[in-house]
């Protein structure tokens, strides 16, 4: 759409995840962009409105880059764990600190923030078999 040919690459890449879940969520949430593709597809006024939704939504997602870490610090990750090792999904013992990804419980697309609260721990497998929409 055309919408990330002036940005950084890296930032892109760093937030891949973010930028795919962001733009599901407009395709399925957002009135004006379903208005845009549902009520007629090629008129110009509403193909400018899908890019210029697509746009603000990639700009809000890559704006919150340099505010926010994705990632938990190692002393959170280690103070998640020692307080209680248990996957969120199947209820068993994680073995050890680096066999679980924290799953953020509000998504970081979503503006969840990697605090305390936020990240449950899973084992790479139950995270990775998970429905995505819990």
């Amino acid at each position: 759409m055309g919408t990330l040919y002036d940005k950084d690459r890296n930032l892109v890449h760093r937030n891949l995840d973010a930028l795919r879940e962001g733009i599901i969520d407009l395709m399925v949430s957002n009135s004006d962009f379903l208005d845009a593709i549902l009520l007629g597809s090629s008129e110009n006024y509403r193909v400018l409105k899908r890019f210029d939704l697509m746009r603000d939504r990639v700009d809000e997602i890559l704006g919150d880059d340099a505010k926010q870490p994705r990632a938990l610090s190692a002393q959170l990750k280690k103070e998640l764990f020692e307080k209680d090792p248990t996957c969120a999904l199947c209820k068993q013992r994680i073995q050890h600190i680096d066999d679980f990804p924290a799953d953020p419980i509000a998504p970081y697309w979503r503006g969840g923030k990697t605090i305390p609260g936020n990240p449950r721990l899973m084992h790479r497998y139950c995270n990775l078999a998970r429905p995505k929409a819990d």
